[in-house]
């Protein structure tokens, strides 16, 4: 189950539930995964928050480099070289990219 599976569940039962934040983390993910599949060429593979750049799409440096860039242009945001450390699942750029636009 995603994060957003579960934060949703747990929202529906204390009845903190949003379905605007709900929709719109899916439709960020939505097009995310739709920036990796497109920049890495990959079709049929499953994509989730949980899924590792290095561990899962075997993605190098040269790879992640190219994705930040391509979320920068489509996001408008600017990534510094220190923060890329961080990153190492599809969730951690969403958290990433959630902290720094109004998504």
């Amino acid at each position: 189950m995603t994060n957003i599976g579960i934060i949703s569940i747990l929202c529906l039962k204390t009845g903190t539930f949003d379905n605007t934040d709900y929709k719109g983390d899916i439709k960020m993910l939505e097009k995310i995964v739709s920036i990796i599949r497109t920049q890495l060429n990959l079709d049929d593979v499953e994509i989730t928050e949980e899924t590792s750049f290095k561990d899962d799409l075997g993605v190098d440096s040269l790879d992640l480099l190219e994705l930040v860039m391509a979320f920068e242009e489509e996001y408008n945001i600017e990534l510094n070289p220190e923060e890329l450390e961080g990153i190492s699942t599809v969730g951690d750029i969403m958290e990433f990219i959630k902290k720094y636009t109004d998504q």
